[in-house]
């Protein structure tokens, strides 16, 4: 079952460049705009010219609530603006 989407606003270049290599460290696995990780796919849409990321997860664990992926986004996105990543 798919989760809200969660739209990112004020995510340039940079910031949209930390988040994909902490995707990648995290040995995410790339297919056109869909991410896959620990079982959970989600789709990741960037805006480039609006400069926002939208991410919706399309499939997750069932013992893996909507607001738990949704902390973790936020989470990762707060340390990549303040340059913990």
């Amino acid at each position: 079952m798919a989760c809200p989407e969660i739209t990112v606003p004020q995510v340039d270049k940079v910031l949209h460049d930390k988040l994909l290599l902490d995707a990648e460290a995290a040995v995410s696995k790339f297919e056109g705009t869909l991410v896959t990780l620990e079982g959970i796919t989600l789709d990741w849409n960037y805006d480039a010219e609006a400069q926002v990321l939208h991410i919706t997860a399309t499939a997750k664990p069932f013992y893996i609530g909507c607001g738990q992926i949704q902390s973790k986004i936020q989470e990762l996105i707060t340390k990549a603006r303040e340059g913990n990543l």
